[in-house]
């Protein structure tokens, strides 16, 4: 084989095949039950190919219920244990979880750039009637922001408005 039937080759594989830290992200939906984040977490599952994790669609499969007597936190920390290692692989991967909380967030985010991979969390509105409204498809309310303004946001106290 030629050194251009090689580069040629090698530049087809790339493409199909994509180098493992180009671009691998941990996406995190935050906000309410009934906000949109399951439907918002469909987009960047689908722009970067990256796997999504929800646990909503595990816990009444297995366990006939949504909580089942504390059983959705160990399902969530298997499937962070399972996002790490995809990370790890070069996969992206979408957590939608909720993530209410600082020390949550913060800690998903030190675990995805110590897996070599970025962090960015998806906010839906968690005001009742932006709820409503999303359920019924009458509004399309989003916003993408930095992991470190969620943050930011939740130490003032306006997280998730």
């Amino acid at each position: 084989m030629s050194q251009s039937q090689r580069s040629d080759s090698r530049s087809r594989h790339e493409e199909q095949f994509p180098h493992p830290s180009a671009a691998v992200t941990m996406f995190l939906m935050v906000g309410l039950p009934g906000s949109g984040k399951t439907t918002r977490a469909k987009e960047p599952a689908a722009a970067h190919r990256a796997l999504r994790l929800t646990p909503d669609h595990w816990m009444i499969p297995l366990f006939g219920d949504s909580m089942a007597d504390g059983k959705r936190f160990v399902l969530e920390g298997r499937l962070i244990s399972v996002a790490l290692q995809a990370l790890r692989l070069g996969i992206s991967v979408v957590l939608d979880f909720g993530l209410w909380g600082h020390d949550e967030r913060s800690a998903l985010s030190w675990l995805a750039r110590s897996a070599g991979a970025a962090c960015q969390g998806t906010r839906t509105s968690n005001s009742p009637g932006s709820r409503t409204a999303r359920r019924r498809g009458l509004s399309d309310n989003r916003t993408t922001i930095g992991v470190n303004d969620l943050v930011r946001d939740n130490d003032r106290g306006t997280a998730g408005t």
